[in-house]
């Protein structure tokens, strides 16, 4: 009785145990060998990335992370049971606190679900988002700069030529897409009435400024361009006396629908038909004949577009190295798409985008 006195004192006096958050909304365990974070720093971790007040959530999900030595660093073992299903995974860093990241990322999505009370897929602090044991990256994707070469067939530019080509700048979004773009018709020849071989020679380069929606799937992609072509009409005599070189400009309105593919090299493939409304379109005149030929109002045909990739470079589906809280998830034999079901490697942490 005397030895317990000492005990009940103690008991008496010590400060009470801090309430742990995380246990009343989710049932965690973590377990980890001496150099990893302890629970508390996990659950620091899911707080500072929670949304939500941990204590206002109700949940019957569970997570189960065990850490052990591996030869590459740390090796986790995770399982997650939320909503009637289990999930495992496996993840492999260099550092253990890559692996709390990890968890505390898987926490707190689960939080956020079961506090709306429907299934969502939330991006925290713009890094990644997990869901269904799914690994996706949350930040918008950068535009993509291109360099195009064009090669058109079509007719009613300018009189007697029906090919051309051209080359321009492509700057495209996920579901946008802008070009600035030159194209030049050469060798237009509009003969007079009575002499075949006599006449103006015509060339032609417009500068066409487009704005497009686009969208992608994988490697395909289909767009509609709206665009303003501003250009110069060059006529030439042949055969004529006193014959003399003439520039006129000209303006037109172009829609261009394009179909495009991504080949497994940065070029990309395209098919553009093309409908041109010329607005300014000067005619060319003969001394004592009068005009000899007039561009037609509407104009039809289509181009074939090879652009080449500058900005960020192209790179092949599911070798893409792909960022991760702790750094960045690399293919696994188990292989690794658009995200990972059974295992994947983080590596150190890397700021590099």
């Amino acid at each position: 009785m005397t030895s317990a006195i000492p005990w009940l004192l103690w008991s008496a006096l010590a400060p009470a145990p801090a309430t742990d958050p995380i246990a009343a909304a989710l049932e965690l365990r973590w377990q980890a060998p001496a150099p990893c974070p302890d629970r508390s720093a996990l659950t620091h971790a899911i707080t500072a990335l929670a949304t939500v007040e941990p204590t206002v959530v109700r949940s019957r999900a569970s997570i189960d992370a065990r850490v052990e030595p591996h030869v590459d660093g740390f090796a986790l073992q995770l399982r997650v049971e939320a909503e009637g299903r289990t999930r495992t995974r496996t993840l492999v860093a260099a550092k253990c606190s890559s692996l709390l990241d990890a968890v505390a990322i898987e926490a707190a999505l689960l939080l956020e679900a079961a506090h709306a009370a429907t299934p969502r897929a939330t991006a925290i602090h713009g890094e990644v988002a997990i869901i269904a044991g799914t690994v996706r990256l949350a930040r918008r994707p950068r535009p993509q700069l291109r360099l195009r070469g064009s090669a058109s067939l079509g007719g009613a530019v300018i009189e007697g030529a029906s090919a051309g080509y051209g080359g321009g700048v492509v700057v495209n979004g996920r579901r946008w897409g802008a070009s600035l773009e030159a194209v030049h018709w050469p060798r237009g020849f509009a003969p007079l009435a009575a002499r075949t071989s006599a006449g103006t020679t015509l060339r032609q380069t417009d500068v066409i400024a487009s704005g497009c929606a686009r969208h992608a799937h994988g490697r395909v992609g289909a767009s509609l361009c709206i665009g303003a072509a501003i250009g110069a009409r060059q006529a030439g005599g042949r055969g004529l006396v006193d014959g003399r070189e003439a520039v006129a400009a000209t303006f037109a309105l172009v829609l261009a629908p394009a179909f495009e593919w991504q080949t497994p090299s940065p070029i990309v493939v395209a098919i553009a038909p093309w409908v041109r409304a010329a607005i300014v379109r000067p005619g060319v005149r003969v001394d004592g004949l009068g005009e000899l030929a007039r561009p037609r109002t509407w104009a039809f045909g289509g181009a074939l577009r090879l652009e080449f990739s500058l900005w960020p470079p192209a790179r092949g589906r599911g070798r893409r190295a792909r960022r991760s809280a702790g750094g960045e998830l690399r293919r696994t034999r188990d292989g690794f798409g658009d995200g990972f079901g059974g295992s994947a490697t983080l590596t150190p942490e890397d700021d590099t985008p």
